[in-house]
């Protein structure tokens, strides 16, 4: 791998590399600080896979100028998404971009990269060449997570690289307790110690290689949890907002989006038990919406809808997506 992106390399190939990490581990945090290093914006495009239908990552890159393609609903490793995500890289090649990441999404088994990069790289105009995978590892939760979630497992076992991420919310022996963790699922992996997802980007790309484990995904239609699309036709209360998710968020692992508030747009962070909302640009022209995903398949619904009636108390619109059993596209909640 290159010493940095902007580095000498055959014109002619087009490099990809896949970001990975669990829900809320930082993946999108950790490209804008990647992107803050790159000279050239139009050298790399960004291909960004989120589970629900909401494109919330992809607005974020996009305010620093980032070229995103967008594939939303599934994962890119799923029958449901890897045709679309095969065109993308196809399109990618008829463009002069040097370099793609592939942020996936966060329940992602990304086991099948190579195989799907090859299959692409068989049709594309260019030659698409896989450098490796850097997976972000939330510290504050990745013990928990590790032993019981195959994505997890497979996206660390996946990677040359794991930025351990969140340290500044750590223990120096709570820090060795998850690197023992990773060293189990990649013994040869390089790890990096990070806050706020700032790594030596040159030191990183340097170190990015093509080892790591290489399987089947194990994402399936299937296997898909409950994810949902909130939004309401009113301004909600920051305060208001805040109630929500200190209810809502223990049964999810990933709530984030933006909310028209009384106050401004507000953007919506939660992670596990933790939550933010905060003032966004005023400026930004961004798509209203909460997305929620479950820990599983369970339906959430009722307890979103009873947690905004009692939180909130603004007229309610809650989409379903992804959801592996029989429920309305659409559900029009009004409060009384």
């Amino acid at each position: 791998m290159p010493a940095s992106i902007d580095s000498e390399q055959n014109k002619n190939e087009i490099a990809l590399i896949l970001i990975t990490g669990f829900l809320g581990a930082g993946k999108t945090t950790f490209l804008r600080h990647l992107a803050g290093h790159v000279e050239k914006l139009d050298s790399i495009a960004v291909i960004v896979n989120e589970f629900a239908e909401l494109p919330v990552d992809g607005a974020m890159l996009k305010l620093d100028g980032i070229e995103v393609v967008e594939l939303a609903n599934g994962s890119i490793f799923c029958g449901c998404l890897k045709p679309d995500f095969i065109r993308a890289l196809l399109e990618m090649a008829r463009r002069p971009v040097q370099l793609v990441l592939v942020e996936g999404s966060g329940l992602a088994d990304p086991s099948g990269i190579r195989q799907i990069t090859e299959q692409a790289g068989a049709m594309a105009e260019r030659p698409l060449v896989y450098q490796g995978s850097i997976c972000l590892v939330d510290g504050t939760n990745f013990l928990d997570l590790a032993d019981t979630l195959v994505a997890v497992e497979s996206q660390v076992a996946g990677s040359s690289c794991v930025l351990l991420n969140k340290i500044d919310l750590l223990r120096e022996e709570e820090i060795q307790r998850v690197e023992q963790k990773i060293r189990e699922f990649s013994p040869l992996a390089k790890v990096f110690r990070t806050a706020y997802a700032e790594a030596d980007v040159p030191g990183l790309l340097n170190a990015v290689s093509q080892t790591g484990h290489e399987a089947e995904s194990s994402n399936t239609p299937e296997s898909r949890p409950a994810a949902y699309v909130l939004n309401s036709s009113q301004p909600v209360t920051k305060q208001g907002l805040e109630r929500f998710l200190a209810e809502a968020a223990p049964a999810s692992p990933r709530i984030k989006g933006f909310l028209e508030g009384v106050e401004g747009l507000l953007y919506v962070s939660a992670v596990q038990n933790r939550f933010e909302v905060t003032l966004w640009k005023p400026d930004s022209s961004v798509a209203p919406g909460l997305a929620v995903i479950s820990r599983d398949n369970r339906d959430l619904g009722p307890a979103l809808r009873k947690a905004w009636r009692e939180h909130v108390d603004t007229p309610l619109t809650m989409k379903a997506a992804g959801l592996p059993f029989a429920l309305p596209l659409m559900q029009h909640i009004r409060q009384e």
